[in-house]
């Protein structure tokens, strides 16, 4: 997978052993950046060329930007929604009978409990899956109680849920020591996802970064 940036000739490998830096400290060009990625992700237009197998492919299948990693939401609409399906696909196949069972015990209960008021009431016969996990308020939960255990378990789930390739953080090593952005970098390896790191100030290099520096003079600086 690549990620280029024509204007300046930028060519991102996206590659899971390797982490791309991208720094801008020029401002105005620094939200350019963003205001692009962003745009791109939501499923517009932009300056970036995200490929795979020299095939140009849309950013908003695979991609992900997060401006703040205290806002990521395990369960926001678009997780909740693939996971309920997955878990209601699985229920269709596996637990059939099961189904039907617990849909006749509820409907009974309901029949019974609406003959109890003086209101003329109707109501649906046929419960889906979905509908029993929103009653129960089943969830995600992330694998530790840490804030890295947050990031990567969002990161883990929206790549297994959504199917998303390629993480966008902005200014993410202002979050974290570097032992911590080491075993973020060595988990999303393992779970075979690649990361972008867009940062507006020029950070310290460590072990399994490729930096792409643009200066305020917008000159190019690579580091590797």
């Amino acid at each position: 997978m690549k990620l280029v940036y024509p204007e300046f000739d930028i060519i991102l490998d996206m590659e899971t052993d390797k982490v791309n830096v991208l720094t801008s400290e020029n401002r105005k060009l620094f939200a350019n950046l963003l205001g692009d990625l962003n745009e791109q992700v939501l499923g517009g237009e932009g300056e970036f060329i995200l490929s795979e197998g020299c095939k140009p492919i849309s950013m908003s299948k695979v991609t992900d930007i997060i401006f703040n990693p205290y806002s990521v939401d395990l369960n926001d609409r678009k997780i909740q929604t693939r996971l309920y399906k997955e878990i209601a696909d699985i229920a269709n196949t596996n637990m059939f009978k099961e189904q039907g069972d617990i849909n006749e015990v509820l409907t009974d209960y309901v029949e019974k409990l609406i003959q109890l008021v003086p209101y003329n009431l109707d109501y649906s016969a046929d419960i889906c899956v979905s509908d029993l996990l929103k009653l129960y308020g089943v969830k995600l939960l992330p694998y530790g109680s840490g804030f890295l255990d947050r990031i990567l378990s969002y990161i883990k789930i929206m790549h297994q849920l959504a199917g998303i390739k390629l993480f966008i953080f902005v200014n993410l090593k202002q979050y974290f020591e570097e032992k911590d952005l080491s075993e973020l970098y060595k988990e999303c390896a393992y779970e075979h996802v690649n990361l972008l790191i867009v940062e507006g100030e020029e950070t310290a290099p460590i072990e399994g970064e490729n930096h792409w520096i643009i200066d305020k003079d917008l000159c190019i600086i690579r580091d590797e």
